[in-house]
């Protein structure tokens, strides 16, 4: 029985998925997708529609001689997700729908000092979108979060935070606040993987090495469709560049984020991170330095992958000029006498929106268990 269920659970998900992809699908092309029987099929839709999943569209003629066939779609008028950018920069927050369209948005600038008010304000953002949900007579149904930092995704928890003293932030129970606070389940996920989703699902790509390079350095990979996941993953930022080099935010030495972050090169320059950016080319040889830097770690992370397809996004990508010549050439130089191309393609960054997408998918993996 228990298998059965399972078996029914998986089946439902992957029609989710099947008319998420296609944007609306007939039957027919539902069991294309998903080779399930036309009476799975059948059944699978019946129960979608009636949860407000899905909703039958249009109908039309596939044959001229046959019957009519409806396309089914994702129903956009019944459920919302909550969705948030967790950033020291400032706070981005969404309404979605389950075809994740942006309903409504709010942007707000940060300039708290301290933890406690910071969360206060996460909370305010949430209740006005919360809010604005059920002004558009929507049922909100979860939360997603795309969060800075060391993130403990399975258990909800935020280890550290960029812009906090240790002692300030350390282990702050995130989900469990949002949790007690609206009621909805709440799912957390690292700030690149969530980028990486948003890039996902308006593109329908299935391979590529996303790097985030800004004031840290993120990263998340994603192989035939499926975005890797795990605690504190992927940390290409604190991967050693430099033996006993520079110090480091998290409290050890060398990582690559002392050297190629903007906040490592504004800290060695002296400068701000917005006066690095506004004239970088007063800070050309230290640029060069991160470039360089940057190459060696993405030829180790190609090595370790065989993916070629770099995704780069963040606001170092400013200044791209005086750093990404570097990189190329130092990759160049270490793939030789490989003839293979990493490429690089740089893509909209929107966390917040790809920790709607997130929720959308753990809400209904569990929905439909």
């Amino acid at each position: 029985m228990e298998s059965s269920n399972l078996m029914k659970s998986n089946n439902r998900f992957a029609i989710f998925r099947s008319v998420t992809a296609r944007k609306k699908a007939l039957k027919s092309e539902i069991q294309l997708d998903t080779s399930l029987s036309w009476g799975s099929v059948s059944e699978s839709v019946t129960d979608l529609v009636s949860r407000h999943i899905l909703c039958y569209g249009e109908s039309v003629q596939p044959n001229i001689r046959g019957p009519l066939a409806t396309y089914i779609e994702v129903d956009p008028h019944y459920y919302a997700v909550l969705a948030m950018d967790l950033n020291r920069e400032g706070l981005k927050a969404y309404v979605m729908n389950l075809r994740g369209e942006i309903l409504d948005s709010v942007t707000e600038p940060l300039d708290e000092t301290d933890c406690a008010t910071f969360l206060t304000h996460m909370e305010s953002v949430l209740t006005k979108e919360n809010q604005k949900a059920l002004s558009l007579s929507l049922h909100p149904f979860a939360i997603g979060i795309a969060v800075q930092g060391s993130v403990d995704t399975d258990h909800g928890i935020s280890h550290y935070f960029p812009g906090f003293a240790p002692n300030e932030w350390l282990d702050v129970p995130l989900k469990q606040m949002v949790e007690e606070r609206f009621h909805l389940p709440c799912f957390m996920e690292h700030d690149p993987q969530c980028i990486l989703f948003a890039y996902r699902e308006k593109t329908k790509e299935k391979d590529g090495v996303l790097i985030r390079l800004d004031r840290g350095i993120g990263m998340a990979v994603m192989e035939k469709g499926v975005i890797q996941e795990g605690k504190d993953c992927y940390e290409l930022g604190h991967t050693l560049a430099v033996e006993n080099g520079r110090p480091c935010v998290c409290g050890r030495k060398g990582c690559l984020e002392a050297y190629a972050s903007l906040r490592g090169i504004a800290k060695e320059a002296g400068v701000s991170v917005d006066a690095l950016l506004e004239h970088p080319e007063n800070y050309e040889a230290l640029f060069h330095d991160a470039g360089h830097k940057l190459g060696v770690a993405f030829y180790n992370v190609y090595r370790l992958l065989q993916n070629d397809k770099f995704l780069l996004c963040g606001d170092t990508l400013k200044a791209k000029e005086y750093f990404i010549p570097q990189v190329k050439d130092t990759l160049r130089s270490l793939m030789f006498p490989e003839t293979r191309e990493i490429s690089f393609v740089e893509i909209e960054e929107d966390a917040a929106q790809g920790a709607g997408y997130w929720a959308i998918d753990r809400y209904l993996v569990g929905l439909l268990s």
